[in-house]
């Protein structure tokens, strides 16, 4: 589903868990980087690289002030994707005529949690980043690898040096946006955890967290 920056601002209503002081990012494009063609998705990415401090200092304050504990463990984002599951909310707004297909069942969540995967994307991120110094992010189709398109349009976070020439490698690289939009989307949409969503979010974020932390380098 497409989602345009400008719909955190025009939402209607209260949030059930008010989110008090927080901002949400707003991109200078209008969709996520993996929609922009090439010349618009490096503008966001730089623009999303300047602001990534300002984004994890978004989101920890945000968690903090729910008392979740921020260490980079797996216990502490099985906590964060409880906190999730608790916090998301279906969209108040009008669906986009063609935004979904034709018949679908999908619920799309609030426009405010575009803004929280990427922060809690930004996090996780940072997290690893500061334990190794050799993973970095990067925006695929910059990188020397010669099929980056095939490998996501969404941020990098590669793990290991940047090649310096050209390379049919496969980069070993997660897409942390995305794998963010799985726990979340599913909160609403993923039956096979109706029973329990609170703690199959959490088992998701646990495994997220893993993917990242345990990723050979």
């Amino acid at each position: 589903m497409l989602f345009d920056w400008s719909e955190i601002a025009a939402e209607r209503g209260d949030y059930a868990h008010r989110f008090e002081g927080y901002m949400p990012y707003r991109s200078p494009q209008p969709f996520h980087i993996e929609y922009l063609p090439d010349a618009y998705a490096r503008d966001a990415f730089e623009h999303l690289m300047r602001e990534r401090a300002v984004r994890v200092g978004e989101i920890t304050a945000l968690l903090e002030a729910d008392g979740i504990d921020l260490e980079p463990t797996p216990e502490a984002w099985s906590t964060i994707g409880d906190w999730v599951a608790r916090h998301v909310e279906e969209s108040l707004e009008p669906v986009v005529p063609g935004r979904l297909p034709p018949g679908s069942d999908i619920r799309p969540i609030r426009p405010i949690w575009h803004s929280l995967m990427l922060d809690l994307a930004m996090l996780l991120g940072e997290q690893r980043i500061a334990r190794d110094h050799d993973i970095s992010w990067q925006l695929g189709i910059d990188t020397h690898y010669t099929d980056a398109h095939e490998y996501g349009r969404s941020p990098w976070l590669l793990f290991g040096p940047l090649p310096v020439s050209s390379t049919t490698d496969t980069p070993n690289r997660a897409l942390l946006m995305e794998s963010m939009k799985g726990p979340v989307f599913g909160v609403l949409n993923d039956r096979t955890r109706s029973e329990n969503v609170r703690q199959g979010t959490a088992d998701a974020l646990r495994h997220v967290f893993g993917l990242v932390f345990d990723a050979p380098k």
